[in-house]
């Protein structure tokens, strides 16, 4: 069964026909190419080749789906993850791993057991537009999906409609990330599906960036890289620090006493001094939030992973 069709259907679908038995196959040859499929049915070698030649039909028509000329390239190209057969694979489905999922969010760390603790995961520091055939500012929106080793699902880090753009005025300026619902798993290549667009006069939408990149471990040379693609309207770039051992770290900042003053909050690890991951600014802020305590700033990204062993640095920048 493929998809929840037999492979009678599947066939039909495509027009493929079996090819005719040869003249001088005996009745025991028949037999032996006959075996069994895992819903107890019998299926005969050629109907199996068959089943796996629709099967591979059916991949070659979702990836043509998901290729478009790019005029960056000069070529047509893959906008979207295709690196496994994706026949019947939902690439819009989110990953559903969580706690007590090993790579979901934990329990306190008193209760955490080392050897329970993954091997490694990554941090993602920043997404910057370096250059824009468009030139600054540009309002984007789109998506930017991540995807690893534990099922290939849709681990999103920034999700934004036409309504809700981002403006962006420099090539120093930083996409507003999202945190990861869980933890990134490298012991394989980690994709990054990058699917952005931007706002022109009078509502018309223009794809800005499309298509994948990678954070191979394999291949790092330090602990941090950065992974850059160059598609349709820009050049991108996306800072990856890898962390070994990690331990999650979520951060508040309460206001106990009189106006908040915060332009600026980072985050980086003692290890890693040179990778600063931006958990608040407030040009890209849009609201602070009133809590019990008083004033509690409203995060655009909490979540860092920290290598066990070392120290989580926070600074903080305001103004008088």
């Amino acid at each position: 069964m493929i998809g929840g069709k037999s492979q009678r259907q599947v066939r039909a679908v495509f027009g493929i026909r079996p090819p005719p038995p040869a003249p001088d196959s005996t009745l025991q040859q028949q037999q032996q190419l006959k075996m069994t499929t895992p819903d107890d049915h019998t299926m005969t070698a050629s109907e199996l080749e068959l089943e796996k030649r629709a099967l591979m039909a059916l991949h070659i028509v979702r990836c043509q789906d998901i290729t478009a000329y790019d005029p960056k390239r000069r070529a047509f190209w893959h906008s979207r993850f295709c690196n496994y057969n994706i026949a019947f694979f939902d690439l819009d489905k989110e990953c559903e791993c969580y706690y007590p999922s090993r790579f979901g969010r934990g329990p306190p760390l008193h209760r955490v057991r080392e050897p329970s603790i993954a091997s490694s995961s990554v941090n993602i520091i920043s997404l910057k537009v370096r250059e824009s055939d468009v030139g600054f500012p540009i309002n984007l929106f789109g998506t930017v999906i991540a995807r690893d080793m534990i099922d290939d699902r849709c681990v999103y880090l920034f999700n934004r409609d036409a309504d809700d753009s981002q403006v962006i005025t420099s090539p120093d300026d930083m996409l507003d990330l999202m945190d990861p619902h869980r933890g990134l798993v490298p012991e394989d290549i980690i994709y990054f599906e990058i699917n952005l667009w931007i706002k022109c006069d009078g509502g018309a939408t223009k794809d800005f960036s499309r298509g994948l990149t990678n954070f191979n471990i394999c291949r790092l040379r330090e602990q941090t890289m950065t992974a850059s693609l160059t598609t349709w309207l820009s050049r991108v770039e996306l800072e990856i620090a890898l962390v070994r051992r990690p331990l999650e770290v979520s951060t508040t900042i309460n206001i106990l006493k009189g106006p908040s003053v915060l332009t600026r909050v980072a985050a980086w690890t003692s290890g890693n001094t040179e990778a600063p991951t931006i958990l608040y600014s407030s040009d890209v802020a849009t609201r602070t939030q009133m809590t019990k305590a008083g004033y509690s700033i409203a995060l655009s990204r909490r979540v860092v992973f920290v290598p066990l062993g070392e120290k989580l640095v926070l600074h903080l920048v305001g103004h008088n």
